[in-house]
């Protein structure tokens, strides 16, 4: 449990700092959610593609990891914008 409260810490940072050097080069907003859009998208297609009353084993699990380690890198990234954007203000 504890590698994976680790593992989902980094990518939230990964996602802030993705905001942090965008947020340097450029300013627009549309290249700055990219990986928010992107995980929006993953999240959905996994969401619907999905069926964990019919499958085996872990995969319910395996699926739920999945959305929870897009949902970290889209709140890092979603967090890091609002710190910046406030930040320069």
């Amino acid at each position: 449990m504890d590698r994976l409260i680790l593992f989902l810490f980094i990518l939230f940072f990964i996602g802030f700092f993705y905001s942090f050097i965008v947020q340097r080069f450029t300013k627009s907003r549309i290249i700055m959610l990219i990986p928010t859009i992107l995980g929006i998208i993953l999240i959905i297609y996994n969401s619907t593609t999905s069926n964990p009353s019919e499958s085996s084993g872990l995969e319910a699990l395996n699926i739920f990891i999945k959305e929870l380690i897009i949902t970290t890198i889209i709140i890092g990234n979603i967090s890091g914008l609002i710190f910046f954007i406030l930040h320069r203000k």
